[in-house]
């Protein structure tokens, strides 16, 4: 039996009755945080082996960004594939930059590269910091 479900800013979802047969067609602004994640790690969403690193890298990034002081007071964490990244905040500025910080940290604790291209990450990584920070006090002021 086919059920077709639609979530959260057109992510569709077809599931089978089977829990091992599962599609996820992706659309829209939205889509779950690992699938993202995996996704800019170019992992497709059906090579599951890694989900369990992989999201404990991304809940280790959740911990920092709170300690930061950006998303909600709670830390924020996933355990599966149905936490969205509205979920996490609804300030497309902190979600924006979120995004780009998450696939960062995670690649250098996952598959962290070498030379000048971890030094790039590196800098990277330092400015959205800085950014992150920035726009959390914009908004504490606020």
């Amino acid at each position: 039996m086919l059920y077709i479900m639609v979530v959260k800013n057109y992510y569709i979802q077809i599931i089978w009755l089977r829990e091992d047969l599962m599609i996820h067609v992706l659309g829209g602004d939205n889509m779950p945080i690992l699938s993202s994640v995996k996704k800019s790690l170019g992992i497709t969403d059906s090579m599951t082996h890694f989900d369990d690193v992989i999201m404990m890298h991304i809940n280790t990034v959740f911990v920092i960004l709170n300690q930061m002081g950006v998303g909600p007071e709670e830390v924020f964490t996933i355990e599966d594939n149905y936490s969205y990244w509205d979920d996490f905040s609804d300030d497309k500025n902190i979600t924006s930059m979120t995004q780009t910080y998450m696939y960062l940290k995670v690649k250098m604790l996952f598959d962290p590269p070498t030379g000048s291209v971890k030094e790039a990450i590196e800098r990277s990584i330092n400015e959205l910091e800085f950014r992150l920070n920035a726009e959390h006090e914009k908004n504490v002021i606020l």
